[in-house]
């Protein structure tokens, strides 16, 4: 009841939300069918992976009936359970008399800028199931793009890098979101062990990479993809703005591989990925936030060692790493709006470089054979991050 009382209200937390959605904002608004012209659908965009979709429609008497979809966001579709609210009277407008009992199904299907499919199902037989179009009732902008149709599917997935001339092979492990993109980190070089992340004492020469790829254009049965490839130095001692382009394609037939290479003068290794988590590792899906709350320990590489540093994260999502046991040294959020399919959205700001930009990414929750890990995955648009907790 409260879960869904909450549709309600849920307009009035988006500018809070992190973005990660694929669909653009701007389908947001009004949206009809020309041929039934007196009843439509409204779309607010929520968050990560959200939005809810409110439908102006008529119940079999003719009488006025909203009915609410509390839609998640995969790929072009928002989809979803539809409640039907009843019991507010008019110039009393208590919340407390509300109640949203189920009423069905629905989804809609974007298959252009200015265009989708409305489908629906209801657990009343009198109103059955159904499909129609929808077209926006103003203009959209001419600058909307949707996400290619043949995304990768959502999941953990394992990738390498195999430079030749004797370098050891370099072994990542990422996740793909709803929207198909990827977001990985490099985890070993084999035979050297576990890739640690730089911390505060870092003074090393060789550092791990972050990675964001995400599909561009459709090709055939293949998919475009871009990377960008960043240096995971958000908590190390020294700066440097390492990042490097690629390119590739997403070939989901035989047997599914994603492979990335070098574009625009870019020095980066080649990479294969394949759709299959690392062994040895289960991604902890449904994810909630209660998973999430309590203390971690990130280790992070120091010159000669590795340190670990207290992550705190509280019920609500909030997170604090501290590398001087005093304060936050960097502070934001996590959230699971995409916790079906096991992912996180987290914001962390550095306070220790107030000047830059919040780093912003994707991250998941696994099972491992050395226990339970958080892995987070990000950028500022200039430098990488990727932290790797577990438990203390």
């Amino acid at each position: 009841m409260h879960t869904s009382r909450c549709v309600l209200a849920i307009a009035l937390c988006a500018a809070a939300s992190l973005a990660h959605a694929g669909l653009p904002d701007s389908l947001s608004g009004a949206w009809y069918n020309p041929a039934q012209s007196g009843h439509g659908i409204s779309i607010e965009f929520v968050g990560s992976s959200r939005a809810v979709v409110i439908w102006h429609v008529y119940d079999p008497e003719g009488r006025p009936l909203t009915l609410y979809l509390d839609g998640q966001v995969s790929g072009r579709a928002i989809s979803g359970p539809v409640y039907a609210p009843a019991g507010m009277r008019f110039g009393d407008f208590d919340p407390a008399t509300v109640s949203l009992p189920a009423w069905g199904s629905a989804s809609l299907d974007f298959t252009a800028c200015d265009a989708a499919q409305f489908a629906w199902q209801s657990n009343d037989p009198a109103y059955g199931q159904g499909r129609m179009p929808m077209v926006p009732l103003v203009a959209r902008s001419p600058t909307c793009s949707l996400p290619p149709s043949n995304s990768l599917p959502a999941g953990l997935i394992s990738g390498r890098s195999d430079s030749g001339q004797g370098n050891p092979a370099v072994l990542f492990q990422g996740i793909v979101d709803g929207e198909g993109r990827l977001w990985g980190i490099e985890r070993s070089r084999n035979p050297g062990g576990e890739s640690l992340v730089p911390g505060p004492a870092w003074l090393a020469s060789t550092w791990p990479s972050v990675l964001r790829a995400s599909p561009v254009a459709g090709a055939g049965v293949a998919l475009d993809v871009q990377a960008v490839s960043f240096g995971a130095f958000a908590f190390s001692g020294q700066r440097f703005l390492s990042h490097e382009a690629l390119a590739g394609s997403w070939v989901p037939i035989g047997e599914p591989l994603l492979t990335l290479g070098a574009v625009n003068g870019s020095t980066a290794q080649p990479q294969s990925w394949t759709l299959a988590a690392p062994a040895g590792v289960s991604l902890v899906a449904p994810l909630t936030l209660p998973a999430l709350a309590g203390n971690w320990d990130v280790r992070l590489r120091a010159q000669f060692f590795a340190l670990e540093f207290p992550l705190s994260i509280a019920a609500d999502g909030s997170a604090c790493l501290s590398f001087s046991g005093t304060g936050c040294d960097f502070s934001g959020r996590l959230e699971v709006g995409d916790g079906a399919i096991g992912l996180v959205d987290f914001e962390l700001v550095d306070h220790t470089r107030p000047h830059l930009l919040p780093y912003r990414g994707r991250g998941w929750l696994a099972d491992t054979a050395s226990g339970r890990e958080l892995v987070l995955v990000g950028d500022n648009g200039s430098v990488g991050l990727g932290l790797i907790a577990r438990p203390r």
